[in-house]
């Protein structure tokens, strides 16, 4: 029944079209005035360019979910490039018959029947949209069959030229219209009537206008008749199916979640992304410019704050106590604060994957994806057969691991073209594609860099799956950062994990140097693993490029490959613990006499040369040749000469550190109490830190001569 009433639309549609285009039939060759002259050539650039945009830039998802749909845009736009260069031709060298022939031949068995196929997806208003495309369709096979019989004819080959870049048309004043935010509510449907107005005179004279309002009103009412039952029925019928539909709906519900900690926070994050950083409050015309572009309604707004502020600057809690509680307000600040966090790939994923989630299950169903296929014009039967090859039908669910391999296209555009336009950069749409595409080139080069170059050097990625690398290479976002910047604080809250693609950076903590860090080292995973806050501070030392990783990539990873999680973790244990041990060696060493007077930096160079070892029973015999000195890390050792003992140590103390001075037997015996935890330096070793601190070994070589002095003895202190 479905198909025979199209049919009937169509057949109608042309008997009403025939009026228009019987008086052409006669025509075989007439002149070309300068302006459709004009308008061939700003048409024939112009398609060049948009070709290129559609061979470099993703279509909307909507033809790119099932294979019958990007069978169909395969065709369609590589017969368009045919027909564009076969209709360059043919018009540059007038009768040039096998040029003409090719356009028509590409029209005729291509071109039409595969922009017929899309007529039933068009965005934009039904009422207007579908009409005007089976006009424009019509119009093009009449003049491409025309040319086909005529082949040597311009006339012919120039409208079929202009009927063809219809869509080019529709193109440019949708781009217009989109950088100057004109007509938000309808723009695809008032771009394809000024397309439609800007070529099709040229070929019917003023006589086009009444044909379009013809060919609109037939339609309109046919189809009124055989699918109109309802209002509800007629609304859906023309009202606008935006090309870059907002499913931000789904946030609704989080907003109504927030406690009231957690929405004052929201409300400040919103407020200072109104304005810099510097001033303490906005003019209300900033707060307006962020609604209005999101396409809320605000002059009732507007209008209430110029009556209570006047010209007055807003400040924070006028905006929390007035303005806050408007709900769509909330919703517009959720969404930018999340647009700002979404910054690698999986994180822009996560937050689609959010958005469509209206009922915050984690899960996607039939429902959320229905809603989306309606916004997208998608014809119900054609929706069913997508989402029964997605497998959410009959109950069956979408988690956002499935998501974010298998959906690419839809929460990349649902990101760059709907949230990032209305409520993040807010750009046009040819820079939002341009960065879309700079972005994934971005991420494609950190997935390089990570198998080629960066593996070798992060052992926790060593033997980690190919399926492994690509989801992490996915969560990272490069930045580059200049000298003396500060990446993070001590005390801050952990956000993120970094790693070190180039430069060399310094931690500190408390102001005194812990280390530095450079090529494959990372930092941050410890705040992230605990949600705990920095325990050092992190600063560029020169010029550096890092990998950052939001905390919610890095969890989603962990919970998804549990032993990539468990190597991180014992890493990351281990790493404290070398701290400790490194903060408790130096603790150790600044309690020894000859190194009292020691700096920091000598300092850390021999707590670095320390090897910790745990002994149990005699350590050294009485008599034995002495090389090494040992720090009591834990437990306790006895001092034993000629068979008595003459001393216990416990942590914190030290023996034999004359050996390190001097080639001198051992006095006494050492005999570890159970397990002691030792921190031993031997004697080349001492004297290799030496070798770079000579002002210290002079201090230490004056104190160890006093020593022996006060002591009238070579022995150790504890007669070791």
């Amino acid at each position: 029944m479905d198909l025979l009433a199209h049919l009937v639309i169509v057949v109608v549609m042309t008997i009403v079209s025939l009026p228009f285009l019987t008086p052409l039939l006669g025509v075989q060759e007439q002149a070309i005035t300068g302006p459709v002259w004009l308008l061939v050539m700003i048409s024939a650039v112009s398609n060049l360019l948009v070709m290129g945009y559609h061979y470099s830039v993703p279509p909307h998802p909507k033809f790119l979910l099932t294979g019958w749909r990007r069978l169909v845009l395969r065709v369609h736009i590589l017969s368009g490039t045919v027909e564009l260069i076969s209709g360059i031709i043919a018009i540059m060298i007038p009768g040039h018959r096998q040029a003409a022939i090719v356009m028509a031949i590409s029209a005729l068995c291509f071109h039409v029947p595969s922009a017929l196929a899309q007529t039933p997806i068009v965005f934009g208003s039904r009422a207007i949209m579908r009409p005007g495309y089976l006009l424009c369709i019509g119009l093009h096979a009449f003049c491409a069959s025309r040319l086909l019989i005529y082949p040597e004819s311009t006339y012919w080959a120039v409208t079929t030229f202009l009927i063809f870049n219809v869509y080019v048309w529709c193109r440019l004043y949708y781009y217009v219209f989109d950088k100057f935010e004109l007509f938000s509510g309808s723009r695809y449907t008032v771009a394809i009537c000024a397309a439609g107005l800007t070529t099709i005179p040229a070929v019917l004279g003023s006589s086009s206008i009444l044909l379009l309002i013809a060919g609109c009103s037939v339609y309109m009412g046919i189809y009124s008749m055989f699918f109109i039952r309802s209002p509800l029925d007629y609304q859906e019928f023309v009202r606008e199916r935006a090309r870059d539909a907002s499913p931000i709906e789904g946030y609704m519900t989080l907003v109504d979640r927030q406690d009231d900690d957690a929405s004052r926070n929201s409300a400040r994050d919103f407020f200072q992304s109104l304005h810099l950083s510097e001033k303490r409050g906005v003019v209300a015309d900033d707060l307006y410019q962020s609604l209005a572009k999101s396409g809320m309604a605000v002059d009732g707004l507007k209008s209430a704050l110029e009556t209570k502020f006047g010209g007055q600057t807003l400040h924070f809690q006028d905006f929390y106590e007035q303005i806050w509680s408007v709900r769509e307000i909330r919703r517009h600040a959720l969404v930018v604060a999340g647009a700002a966090r979404a910054k690698s790939d999986r994180d822009k994923a996560e937050f689609v994957f959010g958005l469509l989630d209206l009922d915050r299950d984690g899960t996607l169903a039939q429902s959320d994806f229905e809603l989306l296929t309606a916004e997208w014009a998608m014809p119900a039967a054609e929706a069913t057969r997508l989402l029964t090859h997605l497998g959410v039908t009959q109950g069956g669910t979408m988690n956002f691991d499935r998501f974010f391999r298998e959906l690419r296209p839809v929460w990349r555009f649902v990101f760059y073209d709907v949230v990032d336009a209305k409520h993040g950069r807010q750009e046009d749409m040819l820079v939002r594609a341009i960065t879309a595409r700079r972005e994934a080139k971005a991420t494609k080069a950190v997935r390089e860099d990570l198998r080629h170059e960066l593996i070798s050097h992060i052992n926790f990625l060593q033997g980690a799956s190919r399926e492994f690398l690509d989801e992490f290479a996915a969560s990272l976002v490069e930045t580059r950062w200049e000298p003396d910047q500060i990446v993070f604080s001590e005390s801050d809250p952990g956000e993120c994990l970094y790693i070190v693609r180039l430069g060399q950076l310094r931690v500190d903590r408390s102001g005194e140097l812990l280390g530095h860090v450079s090529i494959g080292d990372w930092v941050g995973e410890g705040a992230l693993l605990d949600d705990s806050v920095r325990s050092a501070s992190l600063t560029t030392v020169t010029s550096c490029t890092l990998f950052e990783m939001s905390r919610a990539s890095f969890q989603f990873l962990l919970r998804k490959h549990p032993k990539v999680a468990a190597t991180l973790t014992n890493i990351h244990e281990e790493r404290h613990l070398e701290a400790m041990h490194n903060s408790l060696k130096q603790g150790l060493l600044a309690d020894i006499p000859i190194l009292a007077k020691a700096k920091r930096a000598p300092l850390q160079a021999i707590s670095e040369a320390l090897n910790r070892e745990v002994m149990e029973g005699e350590i050294f015999a009485q008599g034995d040749s002495g090389d090494r000195f040992y720090l009591i890390g834990a437990g306790h050792v006895r001092i034993v000469h000629d068979g008595i003992q003459i001393a216990e140590l416990s942590a914190g103390g030290y023996f034999g550190e004359g050996a390190l001075l001097a080639e001198v037997p051992r006095t006494a015996s050492a005999i570890a109490v159970g397990k002691t935890t030792l921190y031993s330096l031997d004697r080349q070793g001492f004297q290799n830190v030496l070798a770079g601190f000579p002002a210290l070994a002079e201090v230490i070589n004056e104190v160890h001569r006093t020593r022996q002095l006060e002591l009238g003895t070579t022995t150790d202190q504890g007669g070791v």
